[in-house]
């Protein structure tokens, strides 16, 4: 590519124009696509909420009071050879069958789908939580469930929770492709233990492709054993997430359905 760029800047009197474009790959559709916008034209936003019996539900949540609790277990993990490893000498990057897995963290099941379904953005998860400790870290996965109960990573977002300020987007030395925030010691926000906190986390760029029959989840953990360090330091933080009337959480991406799907 670099090659390119030069002989197109370099080796002409006149310059050709060079068109920013972006080159990506959808998983399980075998396919790589260019697009000058992200998300790529085509997709709209599809949003699921969090619901009764650990299910994600189209419908706005109507209950007054509707909350999950979750004890976090800091021995969750995504493995040794995960896409953080990898960067690092690591190898491969192998996510097994994350069912067992799953056990330890909070999870949130969708229906079966009724067609293939194109997720290609960066899904944007909105969490109303509340927490017995003032700092802690949010891990959220994106996962395909199939038919015959594997789950398989997709995509996930993490965030320190003292770091859920969100700033001014022009205050920024770039375009943020979720909630902006500029990580600085300054706009460090503890939670108030018990007190709810809204928070909003972009998940990491993605294109796949979900077949009909699948169930897509949303499992929340507050640590990653394998990668990431603990916090808080001390205390094993109890979650409160709520999907209430007033206080819902759920998760939206950009989406296209459709019957025809490479294979």
């Amino acid at each position: 590519m670099e090659a390119d760029f030069f002989d197109h800047v370099l080796r002409n009197d006149v310059p050709e124009t060079i068109e920013p474009s972006i080159r990506y790959y959808t998983m399980g559709a075998g396919r790589w696509n260019t697009t000058r916008v992200w998300p790529p034209e085509g997709f709209s936003t599809e949003r699921l909420y969090f619901a009764e019996h650990n299910t994600l539900n189209t419908a706005r949540p109507s209950a007054v009071i509707a909350r999950d609790s979750y004890t976090v277990d800091f021995t969750a993990s995504t493995g040794e050879k995960s896409r953080w490893a990898t960067g690092f000498g690591g190898g491969d990057v192998v996510y097994p069958d994350r069912a067992q897995d799953d056990r330890k963290l909070l999870v949130y099941d969708s229906s079966p789908l009724d067609s293939d379904l194109e997720i290609t953005g960066s899904p944007i998860l909105t969490l109303e939580m509340s927490s017995t400790t003032t700092d802690g870290a949010l891990h959220a996965y994106l996962e395909d469930v199939s038919p015959e109960g594997r789950v398989t990573y997709l995509d996930e977002g993490v965030l320190r929770v003292l770091d859920r300020q969100e700033v001014d987007p022009a205050s920024l030395p770039y375009a943020p492709l979720g909630p902006p925030r500029g990580f600085l010691r300054k706009d460090a926000k503890p939670l108030t233990p018990g007190e709810p906190a809204r928070i909003h986390l972009a998940l990491y760029p993605t294109s796949v492709l979900l077949r009909k029959g699948h169930r897509l989840r949303v499992a929340l953990a507050g640590a990653d054993a394998s990668v990431f360090q603990r916090y808080p330091k001390e205390g094993t933080p109890t979650w409160t997430v709520y999907r209430e009337a007033q206080r819902a959480s759920f998760i939206e991406w950009p989406a296209k359905r459709t019957s025809e799907s490479a294979r």
